[in-house]
């Protein structure tokens, strides 16, 4: 085969998949192999179907079907080598699966690489899918083809007062969430290097990347994107489908627009919202523009 080079922008025009730079940067996860770093991204990726069919079980944790031969033909793998790529995630702590029985295809929970501590993975090795036995009830019993978004049970809450004790632990949590959640947007987002491109830009692009990461660290059940109130969920999952590139095309449509903008906090949130689905429209015209006017 004799593939092209790319020319220009057209680099841009592809979708990927995203695997978190964590699993190669971080010695927790130095035993696991390439092939199940990339599993893990495809896994992620699936993530958004599940949403979309809401796919949620009565404590709103996302889950997925992704059957062995699913991965044979995404990787281009054996029966037996899908098989040991799932049993090294699951080792990991970073995926669980609850099996059905019966033939039909066992769930499958994504974990969080965010919230294990940074002592170990202990903690995720712990939980195995036999502890989630009787959380699993709860799972509806229902085709999972259905669209339907699942509802959250609203528990009964203490209405006592929390001990200073316990609250001081929800904020230490909460704090400790936040820094993970910054120092794994700077990273993956390429922060310091995007302003160092940008040196003109530096105070927007850190603007950028503090609103990512209130919006993900946000408790609120929706979150306001353009004239709609979106669960916070989706749009949670959207701000962690961000890269490099998305934050440039940012800066980039930033510096092109010559209209007023009135609040920009909710003007930026929706611009890094819809900037994955957008994206590559945009190169795709300015490689179009490019070569009607024989720059490439």
């Amino acid at each position: 085969m004799d593939f092209d080079f790319y020319y220009g922008l057209q680099s841009q025009t592809f979708s990927f998949y995203r695997i978190p730079k964590l699993l190669f940067t971080d010695s927790r996860f130095s035993s696991l192999s390439a092939e199940a770093k990339t599993l893990y991204g495809i896994l992620l990726d699936r993530m958004d179907l599940s949403m979309k069919n809401g796919w949620l079980d009565k404590q709103n944790r996302v889950y997925l079907f992704f059957t062995v031969q699913e991965i044979q033909e995404s990787l281009g793998c054996g029966k037996n080598k899908a098989i040991h790529l799932m049993k090294e995630l699951e080792k990991m702590g970073l995926i669980e699966r609850k099996r059905q029985g019966m033939g039909k295809p066992s769930f499958v929970y994504v974990k969080n690489i965010l919230s294990c501590p940074e002592s170990g993975l202990k903690r995720f090795r712990n939980q195995t899918s036999g502890g989630l036995e009787n959380k699993l009830q709860e799972v509806g019993k229902s085709n999972p083809n259905h669209t339907d978004y699942s509802q959250t049970d609203n528990s009964k809450t203490n209405l006592s007062y929390p001990s200073n004790d316990v609250s001081d632990h929800r904020e230490t949590d909460a704090i400790r969430k936040r820094e993970d959640y910054r120092r794994y947007f700077r990273e993956e987002l390429g922060i310091d290097e995007i302003k160092t491109e940008y040196p003109s830009n530096a105070e927007m692009i850190e603007e950028l990347f503090e609103l990512i990461v209130d919006t993900v660290c946000s408790s609120r059940a929706f979150i306001r994107i353009g004239k709609e109130n979106l669960p916070a969920e989706i749009v949670r999952s959207r701000m962690m489908k961000l890269n490099a590139e998305h934050i440039r095309y940012l800066i980039s449509c930033l510096n092109e627009n010559t209209t007023k903008i009135r609040d920009i906090r909710q003007y930026l949130l929706t611009a890094l919202y819809n900037a994955p689905a957008t994206i590559s429209s945009y190169y795709n015209q300015l490689v179009q523009h490019d070569m009607a006017n024989g720059l490439i």
